[in-house]
């Protein structure tokens, strides 16, 4: 499983790299902008870039990780379960 999400997360990180960096180079000239009235413009483009950044990480690695975890607890909850039935027929068994 995890083999298949390494490989779907290479097959998914050119598209989200070059959406990325577009808007990322489409916001540096309002980041570095010096004229006037720039001071607001800046501010907001930084937070821009900030956000793309971080949602790239979440949407690879997060979403991945999250997606693991969940399995592996649901394999958990299977195994514990199906231990619990087995053993409640074995019970059943010895009491017939």
């Amino acid at each position: 499983m995890i083999g298949a999400l390494i490989e779907i997360g290479k097959e998914r990180l050119r598209s989200i790299l070059i959406a990325t960096d577009a808007l990322v180079f489409g916001m540096l000239p309002l980041a570095t902008a010096t004229g006037r009235s720039s001071e607001s413009k800046n501010g907001l483009a930084w937070v821009i870039i900030g956000g793309l950044n971080r949602s790239l990480i979440l949407t690879l690695i997060l979403v991945s990780i999250a997606y693991v975890s969940v399995e592996n607890f649901r394999t958990f909850i299977g195994k514990k379960r199906s231990r619990k039935v087995i053993q409640e027929k074995d019970a059943a068994a010895e009491n017939a």
